[in-house]
């Protein structure tokens, strides 16, 4: 709803203790396994996104990242398969009008600035 996009990446694999490989097999048979990751990670970050802050989102990648990997990792064991990481490698603003907004402050500085250098100098 913010207009930001997220680009990342998980690095997974078979789940290798208890009963794993059986539940990959059985879970992932037939399945584009590497979609249904990518599927459960869209979720889940998506819901991350909507609970928080636009700030945390663009600034604090770490907790996001960890945020995602310790929500996957328990839902993905039960598919048998094993998290390994979890990458957020950019954080992208796509609304204009969102961009405008949260340069405001910045841009309004700079003119209040550039006015008192002008006032100044005359």
């Amino acid at each position: 709803m913010q207009g930001v996009i997220i680009t990342g990446f998980a690095f997974w694999s078979v789940y290798r203790f208890e009963d794993g490989p059986f539940r990959c097999y059985k879970y992932m048979q037939g399945y584009n396994a590497n979609s249904n990751v990518q599927s459960m990670c869209e979720s889940v970050l998506r819901n991350l996104i909507a609970n928080s802050t636009l700030e945390e989102v663009l600034r604090n990648r770490e907790y996001l990242r960890n945020s995602i990997k310790n929500e996957l990792k328990e839902q993905l064991k039960g598919w048998g398969v094993w998290l390994e990481t979890v990458e957020i490698t950019e954080v992208t603003i796509s609304s204009s009008r969102l961009f405008k907004d949260l340069q405001a402050e910045f841009r309004q500085e700079a003119q209040l600035k550039a006015q008192n250098i002008e006032l100044s100098s005359k």
